[in-house]
């Protein structure tokens, strides 16, 4: 293993498992399908310098087309620790991805000074720069960050080249909701199988088909193109649920150049996260409650398993403690924003009827 695991004690003397750099994505807040106590377990036992959320950190889309939104008592604790994280010096940063804004015209994206604008369900928009200020979480439309190698990696959530491989619109909106109902409908199972402790057989399912489906649309080739057109050494992204590491060669015939791109899966069906240690040795975490498998780009194809039962990492395995403080307000408030950006069916109905006003702030 090439990455070093970094064990450090925090300012309340607790173990944690510290990264410079860390990438999470694909959690879907707001669906009953979030791992969410999973990942408090994860984030309570974890540190980081630099941390970026690439998108679909909130399941808006979902949301609007439920009866009731699904917040289960994890999903603050998530958004609670990301406060957490900032407050303590972090720098946290938020790329939206498609189930925020559904299609990129859902954003005013901020460029040179504006300000980044999300738009959520009936034309109702938020301007996310105030959160900045208030939460400590900066957000914007994509990230860059330089690793200790040098290296200038572009961040971004990856629906953005949905517009190059699905030209129009109106067919990228009916990927977006064949591929959730398909989705919906495995996750439902590999609920079921996860309770009987059982393989997540939806989860190897969409794993294959992704993987032909980037290998077609040659989607690793259009984003390593964008990093050759952004001037950056590579790309990190998530959108797919299917982490990845690849050394991709794009440009002319005669002048050929290699660009690193990594895609960092998702908080849906395992808690992944990509990291870096202190020289810059990438690697995906894959976590679970009682051990966690360390994916590396030139390691093995299982990756490498770390169990947590005793010896050095048994701190990892201890479960989440319930944490009640400022934090846990502010994040409260945030999913009151979302419930006002993204009303329920229910409550959209209502409304309509005339019964009901929609969510206020």
């Amino acid at each position: 293993m090439k990455i070093k695991l970094d064990i450090r004690e925090d300012k309340h003397g607790r173990q944690v498992l510290h990264f410079p750099f860390m990438t999470l994505s694909d959690i879907h807040l707001g669906t009953k399908y979030a791992r969410t106590k999973r990942l408090c377990q994860f984030l309570s036992h974890a540190s980081v310098d630099e941390l970026h959320l690439i998108g679909d950190i909130i399941d808006g889309e979902a949301m609007v087309k439920k009866d009731v939104a699904h917040w289960g008592e994890y999903h603050p604790q998530v958004v609670a620790y990301f406060i957490r994280m900032a407050a303590q010096g972090a720098d946290v940063y938020y790329e939206p991805g498609n189930h925020e804004g559904y299609m990129p015209e859902r954003f005013d994206i901020g460029k040179e000074g504006r300000p980044l604008v999300l738009s959520g369900a009936l034309d109702r928009s938020i301007d996310l720069a105030p959160l900045s200020d208030i939460f400590g979480i900066k957000a914007q439309p994509e990230g860059l960050h330089v690793d200790p190698l040098g290296r200038r990696m572009m961040l971004i959530h990856g629906h953005q080249m949905d517009k190059d491989i699905v030209k129009s619109t109106k067919h990228q909106k009916l990927v977006y909701r064949l591929g959730s109902q398909t989705y919906e409908q495995m996750a439902e199972k590999d609920l079921e199988r996860e309770e009987r402790g059982e393989p997540l057989i939806g989860y190897k399912r969409k794993r294959q088909f992704k993987k032909i489906y980037q290998w077609v649309t040659g989607m690793d080739k259009r984003i390593a193109a964008m990093a050759v057109e952004q001037g950056v050494d590579g790309v990190i992204y998530g959108h797919t649920h299917i982490f990845d590491f690849n050394d991709v060669a794009t440009g002319t015939k005669d002048q050929k150049t290699r660009k690193l791109i990594m895609n960092d899966g998702s908080c849906a069906e395992h808690i992944n996260a990509l990291v870096h240690d202190e020289e810059g040795h990438y690697a995906v975490l894959e976590f679970h409650h009682d051990y966690m498998i360390v994916h590396e780009p030139d390691g093995p194809l299982e990756g490498e398993r770390v169990d947590f039962e005793n010896g050095a990492f048994a701190f990892m395995g201890e479960p989440h403690q319930w944490i009640e403080d400022e934090a846990l307000d502010e994040a409260k408030h945030v999913l009151r924003i979302a419930e006002w950006l993204y009303p329920s069916r229910a409550q959209q109905e209502a409304h309509e009827a005339g019964r009901a006003e929609l969510p206020s702030l």
